[in-house]
């Protein structure tokens, strides 16, 4: 044998069963939490969770919008996103973010983009003629959506 009594023989053995418990339980741990930062929200971009393109004379025309409006015109609304929660539909107009105008789609990209998720912002929409305010709290982009 290797020497010493077969009670520290027993010990060490004891003693590596756990190590490989505690290392098992650790891989397990790191592997769960990789899994849901694949899957779960990120920190860091602001997130709508609305497509939008700039408002055009045509488009305009096309949803019917009697006013001349500039902004970004929702043509999307994600499922479970910040802007389905607090109502905004296909065919708003997003005109202000916290009374900063809106004049084109990649404005707004940018603007909800450089803030934080959980930054809470007052959205101005055009929804059917009526000028409304939305105040909703920014989202982390999800999982699903990152490039």
């Amino acid at each position: 044998m290797s020497g010493q009594p077969e009670s520290e023989q027993a010990k060490g053995k004891d003693a590596d069963k756990t190590l490989d418990r505690v290392f098992d339980q650790i891989i397990s741990q790191a592997a769960e939490a990789a899994k849901n930062e694949r899957t779960t929200e990120t920190v860091g971009h602001g997130y709508l969770g609305t497509g939008v393109r700039t408002l055009t004379p045509a488009l305009a025309e096309a949803y019917k919008l009697k006013e001349a409006i500039t902004g970004a015109l929702v043509i999307e609304v994600r499922s479970k996103s910040p802007a389905e929660k607090a109502g905004i539909e296909n065919g708003d107009v997003i005109t202000s973010i916290d009374t900063k105008k809106i004049g084109h789609a990649a404005q707004l990209r940018s603007m909800v983009s450089s803030m934080a998720p959980g930054t809470k912002v007052r959205i101005g929409v055009n929804h059917g003629g009526q000028e409304k305010l939305f105040d909703i709290v920014l989202a982390g982009i999800p999982a699903t959506e990152r490039r």
